[in-house]
């Protein structure tokens, strides 16, 4: 099964829902989301007989009382549809799981995005859809069994979910999307009793450990899918909940190192970071070449796939580009545009992966690991007066640049000598396959059960009253 990371850095970006994210834990809903039931996608089905756990689908005998479900198109309506169906039958019948009461509504694009099959067959889950609404059923129909205990719904438009969630009031533990704050009637206010709270509507997304939205009641209510690495965990301004690699690093054959070729992969697949200034570009464009001569004893080849994506190009950019169009990098075999099998194989035989400083925190260097490939982090900024100290450090990949050789090689921009010397140990050196224990699904689906079982309301009443003594009292209600 091929993994498409071009595809999940695209979605990445576009949250991203950096992603993001929530990866493996909330039944994969769409924009304006309204979970409805932590449903069959992640969770294992359970007799009608077990209604203290798990989900509890509509009986066959119902379902000439809805419309038929188109799931050989599957997209957040055909999946809404089925977990409004599920959850109507489970209240009627008095058979709902024991989770299933608890929904969360998904209130973003993203999410909408996430859930289309066809995208869900060509890449990890679409970060920021897998980051926020999590997992995703497999494409030969099975259904992840580790998740899913919640209800999911997700929806396009604002009114939608604020239509959902005045049917389910109480049920409504969660709702992840921006926006509502400044819609007219979302926000429940004393003028206006049918809104969504605040402690429940303001939950905002982000891929990268930092932006979001600046009204967040406070920081706990704005989740992303990456951490800050190394930096002082006191500096915390967001709400960690990660995404895991298990299915994705499970679905690729794992190459034995004496198996690969001395193939070095060139870690980029946009063409017009070889553009950006040092140090966000931390090589010389000779490096490559200099260390395959360098290295000739060990027939090191560098091989990579990029070309120019003008999707998210600025002006400034395309401009400087136009006027010094893309060479090719000396000593790089470059395949061009390639598809996520290619990729998949080519990354998988690959003995190290160069970063060059760009894309950040991108979740390529975690499937590497995963399958016992090194990574070549670059230090992009560092206390020239205390070079080793890690914590002044601003790397490509600053999760990762805490770990060490075999697994991480860190180098500072411009250092070829260092760089020579890191991939040559990388080549030559057999790396363990490694998971970083924060993104197992089993972290991931903690993190996912502490975000929708807390007690939200219980702290937005606190950050009410903080506001209230300083003078500033809110409009919103609890």
């Amino acid at each position: 099964m091929a993994v498409n990371i071009k595809q999940l850095r695209y979605v990445a970006f576009a949250t991203l829902a950096i992603t993001v994210a929530f990866v493996l834990y909330i039944s994969l809903a769409t924009p304006d989301t309204i979970t409805t039931t932590w449903n069959r996608f992640a969770q294992p089905y359970v007799q009608s007989s077990d209604y203290g756990s798990g989900y509890n689908e509509a009986p066959s005998e119902m379902a000439e009382l809805f419309s038929g479900l188109n799931l050989a198109h599957e997209n957040h309506r055909e999946i809404n549809h089925r977990n409004l169906r599920d959850l109507h039958s489970c209240l009627a019948l008095r058979r709902c799981g024991k989770n299933q009461k608890k929904v969360v509504l998904f209130a973003e694009n993203y999410f909408r995005d996430s859930m289309r099959l066809e995208r869900r067959r060509t890449c990890l889950g679409t970060v920021n859809g897998k980051f926020q609404s999590g997992a995703f059923e497999r494409p030969n129909g099975s259904r992840k069994k580790q998740c899913g205990k919640w209800g999911t719904l997700t929806w396009c438009r604002l009114i939608q979910t604020l239509e959902q969630y005045r049917m389910f009031p109480d049920m409504v533990k969660v709702v992840i999307g921006a926006g509502c704050l400044e819609a007219e009637g979302c926000i429940m206010t004393e003028e206006n009793p049918t809104g969504i709270p605040r402690w429940k509507s303001d939950f905002d997304m982000t891929f990268f450990p930092w932006g979001g939205n600046t009204e967040n009641i406070g920081w706990e209510w704005a989740v992303h899918a990456e951490r800050w690495g190394e930096k002082d965990p006191t500096h915390e301004t967001l709400h960690y909940i990660g995404y895991s690699m298990d299915d994705q690093c499970q679905a690729v054959t794992f190459v034995p190192h004496d198996e690969r070729p001395m193939s070095a992969w060139f870690y980029s697949k946009q063409a017009t970071y070889f553009y950006s200034d040092h140090p966000e570009f931390g090589w010389n464009r000779s490096y490559f070449e200099l260390a395959t001569e360098a290295l000739k004893d060990h027939n090191l080849e560098f091989r990579g796939a990029y070309q120019i994506d003008y999707t998210f190009l600025p002006a400034s950019l395309s401009e400087r580009i136009a006027e010094r169009p893309m060479e090719p990098i000396p000593g790089v075999t470059n395949l061009g545009k390639i598809g996520p099998e290619l990729f998949t194989e080519e990354l998988a035989k690959s003995r190290v992966l160069v970063g060059i400083g760009q894309p950040w925190l991108a979740p390529s260097p975690y499937l590497g690991l995963c399958l016992g490939i090194p990574f070549l982090n670059v230090v992009k900024y560092w206390d020239a007066d205390n070079p080793d100290d890690r914590t002044k450090w601003m790397s490509q990949h600053d999760v990762l640049m805490g770990l060490e050789p075999p697994y991480v090689y860190n180098v500072k921009a411009g250092d070829y000598d260092g760089f020579v010397a890191a991939i040559e140990a990388a080549i030559t050196t057999p790396t363990p396959p490694y998971e970083d224990p924060e993104m197992t699904e089993e972290a991931v689906r903690e993190r996912m059960r502490n975000l929708i079982e807390r007690d939200w309301k219980a702290l937005a009443a606190e950050r009410w009253n903080e506001m209230s003594e300083q003078g500033r009292a809110p409009e919103w209600v609890l």
